[in-house]
C-alpha cells in the first residue's frame, strides 16, 4: 500500500487534498515527502471506482516516467467541449504516442540550431529597445519588463510580427488566454453558463483562433521565404510528405508561445533577483561579460565563451525552477518502483523537488553557480527543460534568449532591489513573483547596493 493522506470521505476527500495542492503546491509536496516519503498517494473509493492521485519525487521516478512516454501520457490542456478551445490547446506538449512523434518531427526543423541562431539579431534589437526605454533613477518592475521582452521576442520570432499594434494585440490575446487557461477557477467551476470561466474561455478562444487563421492566410503567399517559426512550419514536409494543417499550426504556435514566453520570463526575473542578493556572484558575472564582450551584445560565437553566465542561469533555474511540477496519466496498468498504478491514475512529478534533493545538491536552497564547475548532474537529476524523449523542443532557443538578455542588461545598467521589497511567490504550474520585483536602475559603473528582500521567497532560497 502506498502511504498518503487519509481520504476517508471518498471523492470529496480527494478533491479537498487536490484543492490544497493547487493552492499551495510546493508546501503540499514538501509535506507529503517529509511525511510519507518519495512516493505517496491520495486514494478514494466511490461508486464509480477508485480515484487515484500519486506524487513521486526524485531522479529515479523521473527516469521511470519520462523515459517511457508510451506508459505515461500527457493529459489534454483543457477539458472543455469546444473545438476552438481544443485546437488552441492541442500543442506538442499535450500530444501522445504516434501523434506526438509525428508532429515533433515536423516541428524540429524550426528549432534546429542554425535556425535558432538566425533569431539572434531580433533578440538583440528588442532587448536594446527595452534598455533604451529605461533611465537612470527609474524603478522598474523587472518581472513585468522580462515578460514584455520575452513576449515581443516570441511575437517576432514565432509569428514574424513587430511589436506594433497587431503584434501587441496578438500577444495580449494569447496572454489573456493563458491566464484564464491556468486559473484554478476554470477547473473548479466547470459549468458552461453565462459569465462562467468556461463561457469566457470559449468566447476568448473563438476570438484568438480567428486571429490565427487570418495571420496564416496572410502569410501563406510568402511563407517559403520567411524565417519565423510559423512560416517555417507552414512549408515543412516530413519524409512521408506530411505537412501541418492550419488547425495543427494554431495549436502548435499557441502552445509554443505559452511555454516559451512565460518560462523564459520567469527564469530571467529570478536570475536578476538572485544576482541582486548575491554581490560576489554579480561581480563575477560582470567580470566575465566585460572580459569577453567589452560592453557589446554577444555574437553567436561569444555565447559559447561565457561559462559563468551559463552556470548562473542553470543554478537560477535549479533553485527557483520556472516549472514547478508536471502531470502525467497512466496509459495502462503500470509498475512504478515497487507499486502498481492503475490505468487512468494521475501522477505528479516535480522539477522543484528534484532540484532541492540535498543528496544531489548539497545546501539545495543556496544559490551557488560554482556547483556547476566541472560537474554535470546525471540524467533526470536536473529538469529545467524536462528530460527524455519529450524534452522541451525550445531549450536551445530559451538558453540563447536568456544569455543575450542577461548579458546586455548587466553590461548596460546596475540594478538594485528597492529597500524593504516584499517578494512573495505565486505558484501554479510555474513559479513567478506574486507582486513583481521592483528594482532601481543605476549606471553600469555604480556599485550594487544589496537591500535584503522580505517575503515568503525566503522559504525557497537562502538570501
Amino acid at each position: 500500500m502506498i502511504p498518503g493522506p487519509s481520504s476517508r470521505f471518498g471523492a470529496i476527500g480527494v478533491y479537498a487534498h487536490l484543492i490544497d495542492f493547487f493552492r499551495r503546491p510546493i508546501d503540499t509536496m514538501r509535506h507529503y515527502q517529509q511525511t510519507y516519503g518519495d512516493m505517496s498517494a491520495v486514494l478514494a473509493a466511490s461508486q464509480e471506482g477508485t480515484s487515484s492521485f500519486y506524487f513521486a519525487f526524485g531522479a529515479d521516478y523521473n527516469r521511470a516516467v519520462f523515459s517511457k512516454p508510451q506508459y505515461y501520457h500527457s493529459s489534454a490542456m483543457l477539458d472543455i467541449k469546444d473545438d476552438s478551445v481544443r485546437r488552441l490547446g492541442n500543442g506538442l506538449t499535450f500530444m501522445n504516442g504516434d501523434e506526438h512523434l509525428g508532429k515533433r518531427r515536423l516541428i524540429m526543423p524550426a528549432f534546429h540550431k542554425k535556425h535558432i541562431e538566425s533569431y539572434r539579431d531580433d533578440m538583440v534589437a528588442l532587448t536594446n529597445t527595452m534598455l533604451d526605454s529605461w533611465a537612470v533613477g527609474d524603478v522598474v518592475d523587472i518581472n513585468r519588463a522580462c515578460h514584455d521582452l520575452t513576449a515581443k521576442i516570441a511575437i517576432k520570432t514565432l509569428f514574424g510580427l513587430d511589436a506594433d499594434r497587431e503584434g501587441e494585440a496578438m500577444s495580449h490575446l494569447i496572454m489573456q488566454w493563458m491566464t484564464l487557461a491556468t486559473s484554478p477557477a476554470l477547473r473548479i467551476i466547470t459549468l458552461d453558463m453565462p459569465f462562467s470561466p468556461v463561457r469566457k474561455m470559449r468566447k476568448l478562444s473563438h476570438t484568438l483562433e480567428s486571429h490565427f487563421y487570418e495571420l496564416i492566410a496572410r502569410k501563406r503567399p510568402t511563407a517559403a521565404q520567411d524565417s519565423d517559426v510559423l512560416a517555417t512550419l507552414m512549408h515543412t514536409v516530413d519524409e512521408d510528405g506530411n505537412m501541418l494543417s492550419d488547425d495543427d499550426l494554431i495549436g502548435q504556435v499557441n502552445v509554443l508561445f505559452l511555454a516559451g514566453h512565460e518560462t523564459s520570463a520567469n527564469a530571467l526575473t529570478w536570475t536578476l533577483f538572485l544576482l541582486s542578493q548575491h554581490p560576489e556572484i554579480y561581480r563575477n558575472m560582470r567580470d566575465e561579460l566585460a572580459g569577453v564582450l567589452g560592453g557589446d551584445a554577444p555574437t553567436i560565437e561569444q555565447l559559447g565563451k561565457l561559462p559563468y553566465l551559463e552556470a548562473v542561469i542553470n543554478e537560477s533555474m535549479r533553485v527557483l525552477p520556472p516549472v514547478v511540477w508536471i502531470q502525467r496519466i497512466a496509459a495502462q496498468d503500470v509498475e512504478l518502483g515497487a507499486h502498481t498504478l492503475g490505468e487512468g491514475s494521475t501522477l505528479i512529478l516535480s522539477h522543484f523537488m528534484t532540484h532541492h534533493n540535498a543528496d544531489v545538491y548539497p545546501n539545495p536552497r543556496q544559490f551557488d553557480p560554482s556547483r556547476w564547475d566541472d560537474w554535470k548532474p546525471a540524467p533526470y537529476e536536473y529538469m529545467a527543460f524536462s528530460a527524455g524523449p519529450r524534452m522541451c523542443i525550445g531549450a536551445g532557443f530559451a538558453m540563447m534568449e536568456m544569455k543575450i538578455a542577461l548579458a546586455m542588461i548587466l553590461q548596460r545598467y546596475t540594478l538594485d532591489l528597492v529597500p524593504n521589497a516584499q517578494i512573495d511567490r505565486h505558484v501554479t504550474v510555474t513559479l513567478s513573483p506574486k507582486d513583481g520585483i521592483p528594482m532601481r536602475v543605476k549606471r553600469a559603473d555604480e556599485t550594487m547596493q544589496v537591500h535584503p528582500a522580505g517575503g515568503d521567497i525566503q522559504e525557497l532560497v537562502t538570501l
